[in-house]
């Protein structure tokens, strides 16, 4: 059964409590033990964040029950097995944590949040990754941490989810890579990287190939036989080949080569244009001689002894 969206005032109330950074469990020592709780935790988590209650208020209220929704909303999730069904679920459960979200990101105080960083990852799962880069942007300014079931870091999560998207959507075509929002790739380029290497994300150089991959693809979307947007794509072709031998970009790179070793079509055009008109100058010139040649005999004749 589909969850029944929050109201308006529901969400306008998580925003408000979570812009005051109250973090209840934290208090009473269940920081970090979000994913170890299944459904039998339930009601001692409850009864643990009743307790706290009372000392810390709504704010704290609310940051538990946002902690004990998302317990509830894993254990549905982890008992289905289809991924797609896993995110037709994540799509219907996302807007429960709207408001939570929204005052997180007004209250800004960089606190380590698991439902905010599960939120993050649940809309790069189901494709919403417009919406996930505000979330990107304040986990990567806190430096916040994932959470325990994720080996990668942050940057690199975040990079090669998105790349990899991206990817997939092009390689099917169609509908699926129209959908695609190409711009997010530049967005996600921007936060990573830095001409200095103290500010750059650090991440397997095979994942950076990766997003500079999906960009070159993008940019020729865009306009496959625009010969600036050529070179620009071959630009990143060649950064992806760089930074990972098996990239996959050698035949972009080669194509790309070729067709960018032929004369622009303005300047194929120019020239046939001169050579025609070379053409014509020596016709001209050909018909002009033939003329002279056949009036000459003409002109130095006799004019008669009659």
């Amino acid at each position: 059964m589909t969850p029944r969206r929050p109201s308006p005032a529901t969400l306008h109330r998580q925003s408000v409590l979570a812009a005051q950074g109250r973090h209840v469990l934290v208090g009473v020592g269940m920081s970090g033990k979000i994913g170890s709780l299944g459904r039998a935790g339930l009601a001692a988590a409850a009864m643990a964040a009743a307790a706290a209650n009372d000392r810390d208020g709504p704010a704290a209220r609310e940051a538990s029950l946002m902690k004990l929704q998302l317990v509830d909303h894993r254990a549905s999730l982890k008992a289905i097995q289809s991924r797609e069904a896993k995110i037709a679920l994540k799509r219907d459960l996302l807007p429960h944590y709207d408001g939570w979200i929204t005052g997180v990101l007004a209250g800004n105080t960089g606190e380590h949040d698991e439902v905010f960083t599960t939120v993050m990852i649940w809309r790069i799962d189901v494709g919403q990754y417009i919406e996930a880069v505000p979330l990107i942007q304040y986990a990567l300014r806190h430096r916040l941490t994932l959470p325990e079931h994720i080996n990668r870091t942050l940057a690199t999560f975040i990079t090669e989810e998105i790349a990899e998207a991206a990817l997939k959507a092009f390689a099917i075509g169609g509908d699926a890579a129209d959908a695609f929002p190409a711009g997010v790739l530049p967005a996600i380029e921007e936060l990573v990287e830095d001409e200095d290497p103290d500010l750059r994300e650090d991440m397997p150089d095979e994942v950076r190939a990766k997003l500079q991959k999906a960009i070159g693809k993008a940019i020729l979307r865009d306009g496959e036989d625009d010969r600036t947007r050529q070179e620009q794509a071959l630009k990143r072709f060649q950064r992806a080949l760089e930074l990972d031998d098996g990239a996959g970009v050698k035949k972009e790179i080669d194509q790309l080569q070729r067709r960018l070793n032929k004369p622009a079509p303005e300047a194929a055009a120019d020239d046939n244009a001169t050579k025609k008109n070379q053409a014509d100058a020596v016709a001209a010139g050909v018909t002009r001689l033939a003329e002279a040649i056949e009036a000459a005999p003409n002109a130095s004749a006799p004019e008669g002894t009659g």
